[in-house]
């Protein structure tokens, strides 16, 4: 389970070194956002694409934890964009049923905690959920980090959180 006091901070500063090690040895469902977490930023939607990195990574990760893709996008257009991934596609439009939509995988993959990336207003449903411990909400950028209890600085630090959760569940 993960721990309840958080503080929100940078998720790879010191004072969180135990975070992902604890998370990764747990029974824990990763959840993403597309949009500006998994794939960087672009005024285009339609010109929105994961990194080759981000993706070989997001391939190897989803073969040690169940995964989960939570967007406004069409499950086809999900599906389209991350084949290969094995993770469950999740069309949310509806920005406040992201949380709910999270936690029911949650229950149905019978995972004691889920970490959810995600980066802009879209994600504050699942940001403002569970202070029970079982929900470690992370944020992409510190400034608007209303909600997350923790952040990285970028989306291109995503990489490396992704390599990280691989480091610690191949060991």
């Amino acid at each position: 389970m993960v721990r309840k006091t958080i503080s929100s901070t940078y998720l790879f500063s010191r004072g969180n070194a135990n975070v992902l090690p604890l998370l990764a040895a747990s029974n824990v469902l990763l959840g993403f956002d597309y949009d500006a977490a998994l794939a960087p930023a672009v005024s285009d939607l339609d010109r929105a694409a994961v990194r080759m990195s981000t993706r070989r990574l997001l391939r190897r990760v989803s073969e040690l934890y169940p995964c989960v893709v939570v967007s406004g996008r069409s499950r086809s257009d999900l599906t389209r964009r991350l084949r290969g991934v094995n993770a469950m596609f999740l069309s949310a439009p509806d920005p406040p049923r992201k949380g709910l939509a999270l936690e029911q995988f949650r229950i149905d993959f019978g995972c004691d905690s889920v970490l959810y990336l995600g980066d802009d207003a879209a994600d504050e449903d699942v940001f403002g959920r569970s202070r029970d411990g079982r929900l470690l909400r992370i944020r992409i950028g510190r400034a608007r980090a209303k909600a997350a209890a923790c952040h990285v600085r970028t989306q291109s630090e995503v990489d490396r959180l992704l390599e990280t959760l691989i480091a610690l569940r191949a060991s």
